[in-house]
């Protein structure tokens, strides 16, 4: 049996304790569909040969072919069209929205604020990854927040009381992500952090915005601000 997702290959009978796949409903290919009547559903307890019928029933039958569902069934949903946007699109929005988070955090805070565009740039790299590792790592099975990249390992080394953490929005042209105002959803997600609140003599900030593309304008908002401890508590270089 193989994973979809990573193409791991597992044995079902020697791998049950690791198996991603804990029941089987049914089985279908280009042809059939099979409902599993079983008194078992665990890969590792049912039989598979599809032609035994007190295992398997199948939805097309000799009494009930295919091809006379097909010739009576028509599709009653209209056909979606999908447009593929430019990349300057979200490269354009993702950086609005970074402008207006610098300018609304620099408004929070009584002290100014000093952006440390260098590890910026890390993290931006770091996010172009996290919507892939985001998916892949839900899609296992797997909850709460996604394993750390290498990327943001590297600068936990130089930073080691860095503070921050990355969020995710789902966006679209109807998202008001541009819009100057503290009702802006990122902008008050990011004011619940208190980062802003660091008053740390020193204390750098970074600033990374990207948006994953999907068709249609339609996109994941990746942000990541972080609170970076004075340059003197530096451990090592990039």
């Amino acid at each position: 049996m193989y994973n979809p997702i990573d193409g791991h290959r597992y044995d079902v009978y020697r791998d049950r304790t690791t198996l991603p796949l804990r029941s089987v409903g049914a089985i279908f290919d280009e042809n059939n569909i099979w409902a599993n009547i079983q008194e078992s559903a665990k890969p590792w307890e049912i039989e598979y040969s599809l032609d035994r019928g007190k295992w398997w029933s199948p939805l097309f039958t000799m009494f009930h072919p295919k091809s006379s569902f097909e010739e009576h069934t028509t599709c009653v949903q209209p056909p979606v069209h999908y447009t593929i946007t430019p990349a300057a699109y979200y490269q354009a929005r993702a950086a609005e929205i970074e402008r207006l988070i610098e300018k609304h955090f620099e408004k929070w805070r009584s002290a100014p604020t000093t952006w440390d565009y260098g590890v910026a740039g890390i993290l931006r790299d770091c996010l172009q990854g996290m919507e892939a590792a985001s998916v892949t790592y839900h899609l296992r099975g797997n909850k709460g927040a996604v394993p750390e990249t290498p990327g943001l390992r590297r600068i936990k080394q130089v930073y080691p009381g860095i503070e921050g953490f990355p969020l995710c929005f789902e966006d679209s042209v109807v998202m008001p992500y541009t819009s100057d105002s503290e009702s802006n959803p990122i902008i008050r997600r990011i004011r619940e952090t208190r980062l802003h609140d660091r008053r740390n003599e020193g204390n750098l900030y970074a600033l990374a915005v990207h948006i994953h593309p999907y068709p249609n304008r339609i996109g994941a908002c990746w942000v990541y601000i972080a609170s970076l401890p004075p340059t003197s508590t530096r451990q090592t270089k990039f």
